[in-house]
């Protein structure tokens, strides 16, 4: 059941059924720091989760400023280097002979969790040059789903264990008796907090809708319970 169960939702999100599933980008990133040896290489700034994975494996992380420093912290600082293509939250899109260049300079991992929104042309010469290294996918982020966790990982010619090492989560267990205890002792700040939110998000609804565009409110799980998230679309 489960083999069939991967083969349906591959089919909806146009992927092979051999691409390894996570729950959320947190994951499959921490899943591939562990198993590939050596220093974290980012090219930054980019996504904050390259530099959390590493600090959750215990790893030293290289964080290059420009593609010919990130060329040289492959090789002298081996491990596994992390491009996100196009780039959060710059927008830049590193061009296609750099992504190959890293892909065969070392370990590499190509976030493709935006390359949806780009230019199906050069998002597939990317896709080309990467053909060598890891591949991260969020279909989620295509669909305008950002609140919900899915991501995928592949490599088209060596298959990763990606086995899980410790528990993935590094939030600290805390009794429910002392989250309750904070709770209620900064309601009166979070009541100001969560009002002063309501003006903004008012105001920013009238903004929008003033340009014409259209603005509804959902709830999605990664704010918790009682925040919203202002979803927006062309009429």
């Amino acid at each position: 059941m489960y083999a069939r169960l991967r083969e349906i939702l591959a089919a909806i999100i146009a992927r092979h059924p051999s691409h390894r599933g996570g729950a959320g980008a947190s994951e499959l990133i921490v899943r591939l720091i562990r198993h590939i040896d050596g220093t974290v290489q980012q090219l930054a700034p980019t996504f904050s989760e390259y530099a959390r994975g590493a600090r959750l494996a215990d790893r030293r992380l290289i964080s290059a400023r420009s593609p010919g420093a990130f060329l040289r912290a492959q090789s002298t600082h081996p491990g596994v280097g992390f491009i996100c293509w196009p780039n959060n939250p710059t927008g830049d899109l590193w061009s296609a002979d750099f992504v190959s260049a890293a892909s065969k300079a070392g370990p590499l991992v190509v976030d493709l969790a935006y390359a949806p929104l780009c230019d199906p042309h050069h998002a597939a010469a990317i896709e080309a040059a990467a053909v060598a290294a890891y591949r991260l996918y969020s279909p989620n982020k295509a669909f305008g789903l950002t609140a919900c966790a899915a991501r995928t990982s592949s490599r088209r010619e060596r298959s990763t264990p990606c086995q899980p090492g410790a528990q993935l989560g590094d939030r600290p267990r805390r009794s429910r008796a002392a989250r309750v205890r904070d709770r209620t002792a900064g309601a009166p700040l979070a009541r100001a907090r969560d009002a002063q939110l309501k003006r903004w998000r008012a105001r920013l609804a009238r903004s929008l809708e003033q340009l014409g565009l259209s603005v509804r409110e959902s709830l999605p799980r990664s704010f918790g319970k009682g925040r919203h998230a202002t979803h927006v679309s062309a009429p």
